[in-house]
C-alpha cells in the first residue's frame, strides 16, 4: 500500500528510523532501494531524517560504498547508481536547508534541536525480524 505513493513518505521515513533505531539495517537498505526514485528529488522531512539515519547507520557500519539504484545517478559514467556516500551527502545537504527554512519560518530551533538529537542515537537494540 505505502511502497511508490508519494503521499506517504512520512510512513516510509518513520519506517527507516525505526529499521535504524532497531538495528536492522538490512531492512533498512531493502526500504531505501525500494524508493530509490525518491533519495534525489524528495523534500519531505519524515523521508529525509529516515533516510539519512539509515544511511548513517550503514555508514558507520562500513557500507560507504555500496551502489544504491538512484534515478538521475552520472549518466555520463553509465553508473546504475550512486555510492551510499555520495546519497547521503546531498540528502544531508538537502535536509539541513529544509529544516532551517523550518526553524527559520517559526522563529526556534525546536524542529533541528529534535532532529539532531535524532541523527546522533544509536540503535535502542537489534532486532531480528526476518
Amino acid at each position: 500500500m505505502v511502497r511508490g505513493n508519494r503521499n506517504l513518505q512520512h510512513v516510509v521515513g518513520r519506517h527507516l528510523e525505526f529499521a535504524a533505531l532497531t538495528g536492522n539495517e538490512a531492512r533498512g537498505l531493502e526500504i531505501l532501494s525500494g524508493h530509490a526514485g525518491w533519495l534525489l528529488d524528495e523534500e519531505h522531512r519524515d523521508f529525509l531524517v529516515g533516510a539519512v539515519m539509515m544511511l548513517r547507520r550503514l555508514a558507520a557500519m562500513g557500507h560507504h560504498d555500496v551502489l544504491l539504484p538512484v534515478s538521475g545517478a552520472d549518466t555520463r559514467t553509465g553508473s546504475s547508481g550512486m555510492t551510499l556516500e555520495d546519497v547521503l551527502a546531498h540528502l544531508e545537504d538537502r535536509f539541513t536547508t529544509i529544516i532551517r527554512r523550518f526553524d527559520e519560518r517559526n522563529g526556534s530551533s525546536v524542529e533541528s534541536d529534535r532532529i539532531a538529537a535524532l541523527l546522533v542515537r544509536d540503535p535502542y537494540c537489534r532486532l531480528d525480524l526476518d
